[in-house]
């Protein structure tokens, strides 16, 4: 791996992580990942957010 995008995961990760969002509802983070998987060049195949089960599970009981 290059310096380059060694450092670029490493910023990656870095910025993900300053901007934590609740599990099963990564609607941030997952358009920051589309972006720059797009910018890479990759096509992305068209796979909404969906919550998880226990998620919906877990605010019905309270």
């Amino acid at each position: 791996m290059t310096h380059t995008s060694e450092q670029q995961l490493i910023d990656w990760r870095r910025e993900l992580h300053s901007w934590p969002e609740l599990s099963g509802y990564e609607v941030e983070t997952t358009a920051r990942l589309r972006r720059w998987l797009q910018d890479a060049g990759l096509r992305l195949l068209d796979y909404p957010l969906k919550p998880v089960w226990w998620w919906k599970w877990v605010r019905v009981k309270r």
